[in-house]
């Protein structure tokens, strides 16, 4: 019996240390381990694996890399601030990085590892520096990718024509059926092809289910006019007085009476029989199928990178940033404040932008953007990319350089016949990696604070519940039970 005893006293011992002992091994540093917080398909994982082996090489030291991928902006902020998730490196996007640094949720890089920031493309330094105002020397956010937000459209079904003459106002007002010109539509919708098959254009717009892209729309669209007006028709992006104006929309707060314009800008536009669904993922993927689909739209707000790896599998399709201007986005990397592994990050923020001009095609950079189909921030990577369209030595989404179709001025559709377009037709090009044009016109979201983004969300909150002739019951169930959909600005890869 006394044995038996000590026996149960034993086990008893043992079981308790293990529970003491558990804990302190789940707190034990895992500095083997290096956690990236990413957009789903925002990485080569071939260049995850190199960057193992070149740490190892590089320190002396083995490092793991775990990829954790976010949906939007807003649940990424959400981990980190709130429950402090110890991710060693985020990627969020231009206006979310400037929330983060206020917050105090970012750490500096280490420049003694991070030498190569004089390689990125200086634009984007300087948007890093605006969002980061005071940060001492760039040192909070390295960018990372970029594009632009525009217009993809069905060209077998909608005349380029017709996108290039009413830009975002496409969005928000019906597609005409009419196959002549008239005084209320001087330019012709539809295509021969779709006159002649009878193809509906009911319930085929699309918008983003995300108020800051969908909201950008709305707000050029708003202001056409003017941006038209001072910049000579959509022709001379470089006029000071385009460029403030532009600027201006974009970095000055909207009013309480300009959000209640715009939401009655969008709940119209939910009223029209041409408009379709405000969609997060699903629009892209749907668009690749012909247009004799009853269920998918021919028109939408679209990032640059999805809509170059859509018309690369349905070269009916098109991607256009209007005459009146368009948004960029710009990805930076950044170690967010409860990071880890602060020396396998900063290593790592110099490794993916690293870029060796005499073996480009091993580079990271280049590697990556080659594989994500968007712009890697190092100049030089974009320059190299160039010089593949003369020899057809890169390759993007199984299309040689030279395979595609390009006009260096434009960066626009070229059309070859009235509705005969192919991905040759395409420049697909400067759909993921955009010319100077291009450039000029657009800009970058800005962090409004707190109080003018609830407002903007309760706003989408009401145009997302809204019935027509609901009234006071669409916003009652939009605030009760949408609000937490309408903060999200959702811009999934791929």
């Amino acid at each position: 019996m006394k044995k038996l005893t000590k026996l149960i006293k034993l086990l008893m011992v043992v079981l308790i240390l293990g529970t003491v002992v558990m804990p302190f091994q789940a707190c034990t540093p895992r500095n083997e381990i290096l956690r990236i917080y990413n957009w789903g398909e925002y990485m080569d994982h071939d260049v995850l694996r190199s960057f193992e082996a070149w740490y190892l090489e590089k320190t002396g030291e083995r490092v793991e890399v775990r990829e954790t991928t976010f949906g939007s902006n807003e649940e990424m902020f959400r981990q980190i601030a709130n429950s402090n998730a110890d991710f060693d490196i985020a990627v969020p996007s231009d206006y979310m990085v400037s929330k983060m640094h206020k917050a105090g949720l970012l750490l500096p890089f280490d420049l003694n590892v991070v030498t190569n920031l004089g390689d990125i493309d200086e634009y984007l330094m300087d948007v890093i520096e605006a969002v980061t105002p005071n940060d001492g020397g760039r040192v909070y956010a390295m960018p990372y990718m970029w594009g632009t937000v525009g217009i993809m459209f069905d060209a077998s079904v909608i005349r380029y024509e017709y996108m290039n003459h009413w830009g975002w106002e496409a969005l928000f007002r019906e597609i005409p059926t009419v196959t002549a010109p008239t005084a209320d539509e001087p330019v012709v919708a539809l295509t021969e092809y779709a006159i002649e098959n009878n193809i509906s254009v009911a319930s085929r717009i699309y918008m983003k289910d995300g108020f800051r892209d969908s909201l950008v729309a709305a707000q050029l669209f708003n202001n056409r006019e003017t941006l038209l007006q001072l910049s000579d028709g959509g022709t001379n992006w470089d006029s000071t007085d385009f460029q403030e104006y532009l600027e201006n929309i974009f970095d000055t707060r909207p009013t309480t009476a300009q959000i209640a314009q715009y939401r009655e800008i969008f709940i119209n536009q939910r009223n029209l029989s041409s408009f379709f669904k405000h969609e997060i993922d699903e629009g892209k993927m749907e668009m690749m199928d012909g247009a004799d689909n009853p269920n998918r739209g021919f028109m939408g707000v679209f990032w640059s990178c999805d809509a170059g790896y859509v018309v690369t599998e349905n070269p009916n399709l098109a991607y256009h940033v209007p005459r009146e201007g368009g948004s960029i986005y710009i990805d930076a990397m950044v170690i967010p404040k409860y990071a880890r592994n602060t020396k396998a990050a900063n290593h790592f923020l110099y490794y993916i932008n690293r870029f060796d001009p005499e073996n480009a095609a091993d580079s990271a950079a280049f590697r990556n953007m080659s594989y994500v189909g968007a712009p890697a921030a190092v100049a030089a990577a974009i320059d190299a990319f160039e010089i593949g369209l003369e020899d057809g030595t890169a390759d993007i989404y199984g299309y040689t350089l030279d395979e595609l179709f390009s006009d260096e001025e434009t960066g626009e559709l070229l059309l070859v016949g009235e509705t005969n377009r192919t991905v040759k037709d395409m420049y697909i090009n400067t759909i993921m990696f955009p010319g100077r044009d291009i450039r000029n016109r657009v800009e970058y979201m800005r962090d409004w604070g707190g109080e003018t983004e609830h407002e903007l969300a309760l706003m989408w909150a009401d145009v997302l519940a809204h019935v027509e002739g609901c009234g006071n019951a669409s916003v009652a169930l939009g605030l009760a039970l949408l609000l937490p959909a309408a903060l999200l600005v959702v811009r999934r890869r791929r």
